[in-house]
């Protein structure tokens, strides 16, 4: 079967981590493969980077020396695919989990993605796509991608990430970028176009042909003392306003 674009650039994104295996070294990387809802019809929620994978056993773990050789970089593909796309509903894999159903990213989305899709029969983790900047991470929940393993990934960051955007059909993007990390994920983004917003929104607006938002991670906005529930009423009122725009 003919790959995708995404496809495509993933498997540049492995080479470029195999080029790198001595520099990255023996630690377990987890691998993200977009996780889409079965009732998907164009909404996703983007983190920063993914942390590591809960379960004991996963296809989605490997070391940067299996991405050193062709037919390996296919074999982690495929596995990574694997890993997303192998329950009826994906992410009941990550939510099942207690810890990281608790946690203040997937608290926030858990209240976000029903005001935004809102006329849906299915459970909520049915209606949306999770997705992350920087797809490859140590297998640690404490421990985001750095080092050798970040700078394999980061000139591709980009290009994956509008090559899935236009694979899965992506209409409307949050993008929980944080206060901090949001002018790196502009530029990797090329999003400078996007206007600034007001706290917690950090910026709104439409790119290539989606509607995007991001805005604070809701780690950093409880710790402004910003409540979950004003971060999600302020990301559904930055999409209001881009469709009033629009009209």
């Amino acid at each position: 079967m003919k790959e995708t674009a995404s496809e495509r650039v993933y498997l540049r994104m492995l080479e470029a981590v195999g080029a790198r295996a001595n520099a990255i070294g023996p630690g377990i990387i987890a691998a993200h493969w977009p996780f889409v809802g079965s009732d998907y019809q164009g909404l996703v929620v983007v983190g920063q980077a993914l942390q590591g994978w809960d379960a004991e056993e996963t296809p989605a773990r490997w070391t940067a020396a299996e991405a050193t050789r062709s037919e390996g970089r296919q074999n982690l593909l495929r596995r990574t695919q694997q890993w997303a796309r192998g329950r009826h509903e994906p992410l009941s894999e990550v939510l099942r989990w207690g810890h990281r159903s608790g946690s203040p990213f997937w608290s926030v989305s858990r209240r976000l993605v029903p005001v935004l899709e809102p006329d849906r029969e299915g459970i909520w983790y049915s209606r949306y796509a999770w997705w992350n900047v920087y797809p490859l991470g140590w297998d640690d929940p404490d421990k985001g991608p750095n080092g050798a393993l970040k700078e394999a990934q980061t000139p591709l960051v980009g290009e994956l990430f509008w090559a899935v955007m236009d694979d899965i059909g992506a209409r409307r993007i949050v993008l929980v970028a944080g206060k901090d990390w949001w002018p790196e994920v502009r530029g990797l983004l090329d999003l400078a176009s996007l206007r600034e917003g007001e706290r917690p929104i950090l910026a709104a607006g439409r790119s290539r042909g989606r509607q995007i938002v991001a805005s604070y991670h809701p780690r950093g906005a409880r710790q402004q003392g910003i409540r979950d529930q004003q971060l999600v009423e302020a990301i559904a009122g930055a999409f209001v306003k881009i469709g009033q725009e629009e009209t």
